[in-house]
């Protein structure tokens, strides 16, 4: 992880030079991620609403729904369902041109509709984010069988 940091943080300050505000919102959603997995809950929720705010003042709301949909999850893990739930409807709204993030979004709301017991609503939301993963694909996984 602490060469993901490094990496991450100098992304961030290369873009901050560049003025290039995709970069930058990717870079801090991505450090924010880490951030979370290192036990730094606030510093990742902090690093995830800047990712968002700059994606929206750059007018990309595929990557502003990428940070909302990493804060629903820092918010489903800690509890805070409802929370989460707007978030990831939001998420959803924004980033309905990427097929593969709301296939994502759709697992993570049936993981939610799952936790609130309701296997019919989770049910939905996964057979959704299946047929989306069919759809579009990881781009890792193209990524790699291109190589």
């Amino acid at each position: 992880m602490a060469e993901a940091l490094q990496c991450y943080t100098a992304a961030i300050q290369a873009a901050e030079r560049a003025s290039d505000g995709a970069i930058m919102a990717e870079s801090l959603r991505r450090l924010g991620i880490v951030q979370h997995r290192r036990s730094q809950p606030a510093l990742a929720r902090e690093l995830c609403e800047r990712s968002h705010h700059i994606a929206m003042d750059i007018g990309d709301p595929v990557l502003a729904a990428e940070a909302l949909n990493a804060l629903a999850g820092f918010d489903l893990e800690s509890g805070s369902m409802n929370a989460a739930r707007e978030k990831f409807d939001e998420a959803l709204e924004l980033g309905g041109s990427s097929e593969y993030l709301r296939g994502r979004i759709e697992q993570n709301l049936g993981i939610l509709a799952s936790i609130h017991g309701d296997p019919r609503e989770a049910m939905a939301h996964y057979r959704e984010s299946l047929a989306l993963r069919v759809i579009a694909p990881s781009p890792r996984r193209l990524g790699a069988s291109a190589r």
